[in-house]
């Protein structure tokens, strides 16, 4: 398993340039060779646990006062996924892009910019899940704001991404 913190992938999707970015993770697992990234997406939301949803409510309330949109949490979403299009709403992001092999979200408001990039690479046995995270900021409670997520979030998506790969991983050679 491969899902310790590592360098963005070249071929990642990120919010800008590299040197403009406050924040850069990527986690990554491998995966079954007949899912697509946005199943991906979806089967890492879907049942989340008690605490994941309490991590969002408190969220919301400490950046109501700020100014800072709420997100709400993830909804369960049927499997296999419906179609998706440029556009539309997905939990708490907008898809920016939508292939087999990648999906692309974002979130925005005055404070940050935030992209989550999707992307599936072909291996011998299933396929290397990747998730990179981009953010920029825009002031100081943009700032402050990404202090505890960028403590938090490495470590959720770590617990995701091996969810996915206990529950969808790939046969091992």
């Amino acid at each position: 398993m491969n899902n310790e913190k590592i360098k963005a992938p070249d071929f990642a999707v990120l919010i800008g340039p590299l040197d403009s970015l406050y924040y850069l993770d990527c986690q990554s697992a491998l995966v079954d060779k007949n899912l697509s990234a946005t199943d991906c997406y979806c089967l890492m939301t879907s049942g989340v646990p008690v605490w994941m949803d309490a991590l969002f409510v408190i969220r919301d309330a400490m950046v109501r006062p700020f100014g800072l949109k709420p997100i709400g949490r993830f909804i369960p979403k049927p499997f296999p996924p419906s179609p998706l299009s440029p556009g539309q709403a997905l939990d708490f992001f907008t898809v920016r892009r939508v292939e087999a092999d990648c999906l692309v979200l974002t979130f925005e408001d005055s404070h940050l910019a935030v992209m989550i990039c999707l992307q599936l690479q072909p291996q011998e046995t299933g396929q290397t899940f990747f998730l990179t995270a981009s953010v920029q900021v825009y002031n100081l409670l943009g700032k402050v704001y990404m202090a505890p997520v960028a403590v938090a979030h490495p470590t959720v998506v770590r617990w995701m991404c091996r969810k996915l790969e206990r529950q969808h991983g790939a046969a091992k050679p």
